[in-house]
């Protein structure tokens, strides 16, 4: 019995023995995976800004005549536009869609002498003119390359980022604008003419995404978001111009799902309807509240 005893004793020591180096060796678990997109770890996600922006018209119109800079008839004032945009993501597929309406008037002195359709403009001709922007388009990007993903999702609350991390995107960018254009100009004591159209753009670029995440103990603010996306391309109506969208944007994120949003806007177009063409920009700075989900 005493031998059994022994033999029973050595056998569970070195049971447990095994078990103790097995245990020690176990391998560590596997660390979170960074996500795609740093606002959460589902596949689709939501964003939506909507604010003002302050743009101010450049450039040069003409009907059947010269061309007259936009500040000599009195076009040279900042004006405020409403602008929209409702981001819809599945995985690395983003669609942005996008719209702004501009208008904007004036009176001006016609500093030489000039035509618009067919309304004779000696020098010194004081003139009134109306000018309207109107567009709506979609931009789609692929996230195709990712050199920098450390964001990981918070345990127990995939909408709450782990901090610190940092994130870089850079996305091919595909697509379409619809631009409606309207300018009306009268001259005091004659007549008035008007001019414009619509056209059609096809743009081609690129995009990149830098977001930021703050430890936690910093105070208010949760993350930072950096924007960057342009396009050109053609643009077709009555007669093929060219289109170009600038955009750069910086998002201070004060929660997870919700912050403010400034930047960066221009449009440059280069547009031609028959006798009329307009050859400019529309650009200034843009200020809006986020939210995302």
């Amino acid at each position: 019995m005493t031998r059994a005893r022994f033999l029973l004793s050595g056998a569970l020591s070195l049971a447990a023995s095994f078990a103790v180096a097995a245990q020690a060796t176990a391998a560590p678990p596997a660390p979170a995976v960074a996500a795609d997109n740093p606002a959460s770890s589902s596949k689709f996600g939501f964003r939506f800004t909507g604010g003002a922006w302050f743009p101010r018209l450049r450039g040069d119109v003409s009907n059947a005549g010269p061309d007259l800079s936009v500040e000599d008839v009195g076009l040279s004032g900042s004006e405020t536009a409403p602008a929209l945009d409702l981001e819809v993501r599945y995985d690395r597929l983003t669609a942005d869609l996008t719209g702004f309406t501009f208008s904007t008037s004036g009176a001006g002195v016609v500093p030489v002498s000039s035509s618009f359709g067919a309304i004779d403009l000696p020098a010194g001709s004081v003139v009134s003119t109306s000018f309207d922007i109107d567009s709506a388009g979609v931009d789609f990007t692929y996230a195709l390359w990712q050199p920098i993903a450390v964001i990981t999702p918070q345990e127990g609350d995939p909408h709450r980022l782990a901090g610190p991390g940092s994130g870089l995107t850079i996305s091919p960018l595909l697509g379409g604008r619809w631009y409606g254009l309207s300018q009306q100009l009268s001259v005091a004591g004659g007549g008035s003419a008007s001019g414009g159209g619509d056209w059609g753009a096809l743009l081609f670029g690129g995009r990149i995404d830098i977001d930021l995440v703050l430890p936690p103990d910093v105070p208010l603010l949760h993350a930072i978001s950096i924007c960057g996306l342009a396009g050109y391309g053609p643009a077709f109506g009555s007669d093929i111009g060219t289109a170009l969208v600038i955009r750069a944007d910086l998002t201070l994120w004060f929660t997870p799902n919700f912050g403010v949003t400034g930047g960066y806007r221009y449009q440059g177009l280069d547009l031609q309807n028959d006798d009329w063409a307009f050859n400019g920009s529309l650009a200034g700075l843009f200020v809006s509240g986020t939210i995302r989900f």
